[in-house]
């Protein structure tokens, strides 16, 4: 179909246009939720001749997760992307994040340099040159690698789009085995992925080796959805339907009635 605001062409199934994010009519996000079922009656014989009805309720089955199914009526209407992210305990969280991680870069970046040049100067075991030139590589890495990720999230900036499917991908490695017991082996392993096509067109994909991974159980096509980069998340523009919403930075499932999660960060809700 096509968008009746834009005219561009839309996703099928999708509540939001790709385009210009305009929500799209004669759609219905609702969903079903399953009846717990029952068996049959038993009846009890009891002393004067009446007999006492016992229905036995068939519980649901432990293995599916409950945190994704549509509440009961009536429902909270949770339209928008949240205003707690502007909250002061909010930010107080992220300068908090971003002091640990400076601090634990300062502290694992030299480790490996005082490492070698410990074992060269205590054990005798490596000389003393080697050992500062291997010690300054490792922590040379270590430094690269930091400053990867710092420059990343520095030009990185926050996109919005619309989740267009859901796949489970089978990928094969090849595993060699130096062990003369075991023989070489293909191994199998699948991702489970959530596609979003953003705004200008490209495709990003959330991927987990995990079936019960939060979001893949969380979006469903059609979803809008905004990334926020500074804190690496995925928030949901309508979350009516939602019972649970996951913590930005403990990664702890909430439920939706909630404000603050049990780490003090306010709920993106």
């Amino acid at each position: 179909m096509f968008c009746p605001y834009c005219g561009s062409q839309t996703v099928d199934g999708a509540a939001f246009c790709v385009k210009c994010g305009k929500q799209l009519p004669n759609i219905s996000n609702k969903q079903e939720v399953q009846p717990a079922k029952t068996v049959a009656q038993q009846v009890l014989p009891v002393a004067g001749g009446t007999a006492s009805t016992v229905q036995q309720i068939v519980k649901p089955n432990p293995g599916v997760s409950n945190l994704f199914v549509t509440p009961p009526e009536p429902r909270v209407s949770r339209i928008g992307y949240s205003n707690a992210i502007n909250d002061s305990r909010f930010k107080s969280k992220k300068s908090s994040q971003g002091c640990a991680a400076f601090i634990f870069s300062l502290i694992i970046i030299p480790m490996p340099f005082i490492g070698f040049v410990c074992y060269s100067k205590f054990w005798d075991g490596m000389p003393f040159d080697e050992a500062l030139k291997i010690g300054a590589g490792v922590s040379g890495i270590f430094l690269l690698f930091y400053l990867f990720l710092w420059l990343k999230k520095l030009f990185s900036s926050d996109w919005e789009g619309v989740v267009v499917g859901l796949a489970e991908e089978e990928h094969v490695y090849h595993r060699n085995r130096a062990n003369s017991t075991y023989t070489d082996r293909n191994e199998y392993y699948y991702l489970y992925v959530v596609k979003i096509q953003t705004t200008s067109g490209k495709i990003k994909r959330i991927e987990n080796k995990y079936q019960n991974s939060y979001y893949y159980n969380y979006f469903k096509p059609g979803d809008k959805v905004k990334y926020h980069h500074d804190i690496d998340y995925y928030e949901k523009y309508d979350k009516t339907n939602d019972t649970h919403v996951l913590c930005p930075f403990c990664a702890r499932v909430n439920p939706i009635t909630d404000d603050v999660c049990k780490c003090g960060a306010p709920i993106l809700k």
